[in-house]
Formats: C-alpha cells, sequence, structure tokens
C-alpha cells in the first residue's frame, strides 16, 4: 500500500478504500444509501457474554454500566479518580463506541456503597453484586449493535421509503447467506482501521 500522502492533503472515502484494497463487496445488491449516528440513541451496543461468579464475601464490584457518548477508557479514568483508586483497578472485557449508547460489565476493586453511588450525567450504574473474579480483555462473547439509519436514499439522491430499504437490507441477508453459509457474517474491515484521513496506520505500526 503507498503512504505517500503528503501532510495535509485529505482523500475522499472512494480514495481511502482504494488505497485500503477495498474495492469489493461480499454481497450483490442495491444500498440504501443514510447517514449512520446522527443522534446517539442511532447507535446501541450491548456487550453479550457471561457475569462473573456472585459471591457475597467477594472483594471486587460487579456493575454493568451504560454510557452515552463516553469513550470507555475515559470513563473508567474518571470513575478510577472519584472512587479513589487506580484505574488499573477496574477490569473491563472491552472498549466500545463513543459516539453510542453502549452497555458493559465492569469489575471494580471498591465496595459496593462507593460504587452504587456514583453520579455523573449520561451514566446508568446498576450494581450486581461481589466477585472474586476480574474481567480480562476479551472476555465477552459478542456485541449486540442496534443501528438506526436515517435519510436512506437511492445512488441518484431520491429518498428511499422504509419498507424499500428494508427490503434491499433483507435481500443483502439472503445474498450473504447464499455465499457464507446460514448465520454467518462477515467481519467488515472498514477504511478507520486503516486512517480516517490518510490510511497509513499499518504502515505506522510497522
Amino acid at each position: 500500500m503507498d503512504s505517500a500522502y503528503p501532510e495535509g492533503i485529505q482523500m475522499n472515502p472512494a480514495e481511502i478504500a482504494a488505497a485500503c484494497g477495498l474495492t469489493g463487496y461480499s454481497c450483490e445488491g442495491k444500498g440504501i444509501g443514510g447517514v449512520l449516528k446522527s443522534r446517539f440513541e442511532d447507535f446501541r451496543v450491548e456487550e453479550v457474554g457471561r457475569i462473573p461468579a456472585i459471591e457475597p464475601r467477594g472483594r471486587f464490584t460487579v456493575a454493568r454500566v451504560t454510557l452515552t457518548n463516553w469513550e470507555t477508557n475515559r470513563f473508567v479514568g474518571k470513575l478510577a479518580k472519584s472512587l479513589g483508586i487506580s484505574k488499573n483497578r477496574i477490569w473491563f472485557s472491552g472498549t466500545k463506541d463513543k459516539r453510542a449508547i453502549t452497555t458493559q460489565l465492569l469489575v471494580i476493586d471498591a465496595p459496593q456503597n462507593k460504587v452504587s453511588g456514583f453520579e455523573m450525567n449520561d451514566v446508568d450504574i446498576e450494581v450486581l453484586g461481589r466477585t472474586h473474579q476480574k474481567l480480562g480483555f476479551g472476555d465477552h462473547s459478542a456485541n449486540r449493535f442496534t443501528i438506526t439509519v436515517r435519510g436512506c436514499a437511492d445512488s441518484d439522491g431520491s429518498p428511499l421509503e422504509a419498507k424499500e430499504a428494508i427490503a434491499r437490507v433483507n435481500h443483502i441477508f439472503e445474498n450473504m447467506e447464499q455465499r457464507l453459509g446460514a448465520g454467518k457474517f462477515p467481519n467488515w474491515i472498514g477504511p478507520q482501521r486503516f486512517g480516517a484521513t490518510r490510511p497509513v496506520t499499518p504502515v505506522v505500526g510497522r
């Protein structure tokens, strides 16, 4: 991949995709256009996985946390400071999207009453109990996404009715099932993984 993009030169989405080698699709069919994440509630992520074994005499507090427009690590830093502990004493299994409403588990090395008493805008904490177990990165089994696409439109810019947009999405799902098999979905690696304005992240990492 050519990484010689002068500073200050930005590429349009099609150029970025081509530079990353994203030149095809895993299925055929018309798209639905539209805009993602125009509102926080348009993108919801719920972590799916086991809850650490609850033990009344456990050292740690287990909590289910719902955040609106919070980057996970930034929130953990704020929570740790409020509780008077190091952020390394809070464990979670994955970072979530910032511009979204996200729900995930945290294991916190602090008393339950301190955790339940924590208050901050756009944060909801549900204490589940105590545990002796920590969470490791990647311990969850999946993320469940609920996504709202607004302003769906055809390639010529003409608006799409919701019924037609849903029909197109269903057609794409059916096409993928025929190609990949039932219950399978391609792991989409989009341009954001390579760099939003210049796709040089792999080169820098190397």
